[in-house]
């Protein structure tokens, strides 16, 4: 489910034509997306430490570099 959203959301910023190679494009997705993790943060009034955020994300990291 997370890498269809990733994969969907890269193709929408290509469509765009807001990158201009591959590399970049892979950066800025990963932009977008951890701006849309702020704004829902800032929304929810997460106030999750550091370390369980980066827990997080290296568990998703890991689980989708085992695909």
């Amino acid at each position: 489910q997370l890498g269809k959203y990733v994969d969907s959301r890269l193709r929408e910023i290509a469509a765009a034509g807001a990158a201009s190679n591959e590399s970049h494009l892979l950066v800025l997705t990963a932009i977008v997306m951890a701006d849309e993790i702020q704004e829902l943060r800032e929304k929810n009034n997460f106030n999750l430490k550091e370390s369980e955020y980066e827990e997080i994300i290296f568990k998703k990291t890991a689980s989708l570099t085992a695909c």
